[in-house]
């Protein structure tokens, strides 16, 4: 089976054809294949995040980060968080990416990273938009994304003798390569998951 890529290139094209058998002005074609461009790459972009997790630590854009990462290493890479609250964690959310960072209050260590699948209002910190991506599992050579389910992960932790695997009434959490993670579902097995959560917390990442 072949994919097609539907590339920039195509839309460009197909616009200015559409609107030439219509007869509507050179002018109003340019705005528009300009318009329509930025919209698909944008939307590309949101597209292709992709975490990755593995023995070598979480990458994201290709940057390394561990235990020891700060939050301005955070920054580098996702850009300015779009809010700040300080409670008893200092808490920085990304609203278009789907993303908020955990930081503790006192020693300024990233107690845990969230990625939400599905956007809720269950608190006010919660990110506006949900995260795009997915997050790739390197050993398992398994991809978290909005369609996995409860289902999924547990099968993927079976098949790779993954002892840790825990079950809980609206979440289930395992290790993996020294991460803990743990994945929200509501409690249905069969439901796609909300959000994955990394916990920098209760579990020492890279502890060689």
């Amino acid at each position: 089976m072949v994919n097609f890529v539907f590339t920039t290139n195509h839309i460009s094209y197909y616009i200015h054809l559409i609107f030439t058998i219509f007869d509507v002005n050179i002018f109003r074609i340019e705005c528009m294949k300009t318009i329509i461009t930025v919209m698909m790459l944008l939307y590309t972009t949101t597209l292709s995040q992709t975490i990755i997790i593995g023995k070598k630590g979480l990458f994201i854009d290709d940057f390394r980060f561990d235990s020891l990462s700060l939050i301005k290493d955070y920054i580098n890479v996702l850009g300015k968080p779009s809010r700040v609250f300080n409670l008893a964690s200092n808490i920085y959310v990304f609203d278009s990416l789907g993303i908020y960072i955990y930081e503790d209050y006192v020693n300024k260590k990233i107690i845990e990273i969230q990625f939400d699948f599905t956007r809720h209002i269950d608190f006010e910190f919660c990110p506006r938009k949900p995260f795009k991506g997915s997050i790739y599992l390197t050993d398992y050579h398994f991809y978290l994304t909005y369609r996995t389910s409860y289902s999924d992960i547990r099968r993927v932790c079976t098949i790779n003798m993954n002892k840790t695997f825990k079950y809980d009434f609206s979440h289930s959490s395992f290790l993996y390569n020294k991460f803990s993670l743990l994945v929200q579902h509501g409690g249905k097995q069969d439901s796609n998951i909300f959000g994955l959560t990394i916990d920098f917390d209760t579990f020492n990442l890279f502890d060689d």
